[in-house]
């Protein structure tokens, strides 16, 4: 049995923008087919971390699709990780060493 585990986090860790794109993702599944995202209730998405070893995103690939570095350093963490996934929500945990943004 695989299990894998997630970030839980609330979405004050990124920026305004950050949120916007990942809206536009998880209405358009086409969008960015190597970075899936699912959107979570109203305020929140579940983001798919791809692992570089498999094709994955890089922080460069992010930024330049307009992510923050916040985000970028958020998603390298999340694979440095091992996590399969972030979910950003609303409700979801603040956490007191990372950026937060007041959006």
């Amino acid at each position: 049995m695989n299990i894998k585990s997630f970030l839980d986090l609330n979405t004050i860790h990124i920026t305004q923008r950050d949120a916007e794109i990942l809206a536009e993702l998880a209405a358009d599944e086409e969008a960015f087919p190597l970075f899936p995202v699912y959107p979570r209730g109203d305020h929140g998405w579940l983001v798919s971390v791809v692992s570089t070893d498999f094709g994955g995103c890089t922080p460069k690939d992010l930024a330049e699709q307009g992510f923050s570095i916040a985000f970028c350093t958020l998603y390298e963490k999340a694979n440095e990780l091992e996590c399969s996934a972030i979910m950003f929500d609303l409700d979801g945990d603040i956490e007191p060493d990372l950026e937060t943004f007041d959006w």
